[in-house]
């Protein structure tokens, strides 16, 4: 700072180099804070610096687990099992999953579900377990005990080194009877037309899912050793039908829904035999029955 000839007070600025055009304000104060002066000056950048280095914008992955509530279903064979499509991120690894009734207030930590420890899981813990992942999509089987009864599921994912990767995913899950996946008949609709043509009786009474179907001279479950996926596969043409065990008369598959929905073969005479397979959401039930 400098007094001009006047006896004014001036204040001389010099603008060092800039990477990019700058602008310096000057402002001049009192001794009591009040502004006297202020005046600015652009810089010109200078051309001998470089630019800054443009950096990306860093995207992190987030790694994730959810449950598909579509996915889930229970079904009834000696005990109850059920089933639930976990979606997972590709850098998870493996799943821990406890099944808790829903009584229970106490919510797993993912640490406890990871130990898989017992005495860390809530005190209503009915069933735990571990699973690798299978993909973007894993299929989770889990013992439902008992009937009519209500839980929460639990899943949490982890990383390759085992350290945990996602947040804890929530799912209600229930064993009540008219929600269990059962096929119960194949209801013979030929009424004396002379046509294959069946029904099933089925809970959930609304299931919607792909029935496939065999018409044969002889019962078909009893010759094969994996009959539901056999099934499926003389069915779809995946397997040629001449090395079936029996005379497969009719084949084919198609969408199911629900009890109302029926199929018709074709022509057809009494005492042959239907085996059907009905897929609901991803479960394969197999029943058989014959044409009267």
């Amino acid at each position: 700072m400098a007094a001009e000839p006047g006896g004014m007070p001036a204040v001389s600025v010099v603008g060092g180099s800039y990477p990019a055009d700058t602008e310096i304000t000057v402002t001049v104060y009192s001794k009591r804070g009040s502004v006297l002066a202020q005046a600015s000056i652009l810089v010109q950048k200078d051309p001998e610096i470089p630019p800054p280095a443009a950096y990306a914008r860093l995207n992190p992955t987030v790694s994730s687990v959810s449950i598909d509530p579509n996915s889930i279903v229970t079904v009834f064979d000696a005990v109850y099992s059920t089933y639930v499509t976990v979606t997972t991120t590709s850098q998870v690894t493996d799943l821990y999953y406890a099944l808790v009734d829903k009584g229970d207030p106490n919510v797993p930590t993912a640490q406890a579900l990871i130990r898989q420890d017992p005495g860390g899981l809530p005190s209503m813990t009915v069933s735990f377990g571990h699973a690798t992942v299978t993909g973007g999509k894993t299929t989770l089987q889990i013992n439902s005990f008992g009937a009519d009864r209500h839980y929460w599921l639990y899943v949490v994912g982890t990383l390759p080194g085992g350290q945990t990767a996602t947040g804890v995913a929530k799912a209600e899950i229930d064993t009540l009877q008219q929600n269990v996946f059962q096929l119960l008949e194949v209801i013979d609709m030929s009424g004396g037309t002379g046509r294959w043509k069946f029904g099933l009786s089925h809970a959930p009474t609304n299931a919607q899912g792909t029935v496939y179907y065999l018409i044969t001279d002889n019962p078909f479950a009893s010759m094969v050793a994996d009959p539901v996926n056999d099934l499926v596969d003389f069915a779809t043409g995946q397997r040629d039908a001449s090395t079936a065990p029996v005379t497969i008369l009719a084949k084919g598959y198609g969408p199911w829904n629900g009890t109302h929905d029926s199929v018709d073969a074709g022509q057809g005479v009494p005492g042959d035999n239907v085996s059907v397979v009905l897929e609901y959401r991803g479960v394969r039930l197999l029943v058989e029955g014959m044409f009267k």
